[in-house]
């Protein structure tokens, strides 16, 4: 829990405001919240792109159609 509380405050963007948020001011405050269960972080992406279409998810974010894109690089693989 705490990777994730640590991700959604590194993370945070404030709709409308076109950048990330300072996220140090923020991640004390949030970090609690998490832990202590007042507020749930939810889905931190809510695109997923690939390589060949990393304009597409940074014009999806800009236009305001995405929050954060996640940008699946290769599949997993299995080590013997």
């Amino acid at each position: 829990m705490l990777q994730g509380a640590l991700l959604l405050a590194a993370l945070l963007v404030l709709p409308g405001c076109g950048g990330p948020a300072p996220a140090r001011a923020y991640q004390p405050r949030l970090l609690q919240a998490v832990l202590d269960g007042s507020i749930n972080p939810g889905k931190v992406f809510d695109l997923r792109i690939d390589l060949d279409h990393i304009a597409d998810g940074y014009a999806a974010m800009d236009e305001h159609r995405a929050i954060k894109a996640l940008v699946k690089v290769s599949e997993l693989k299995e080590t013997a």
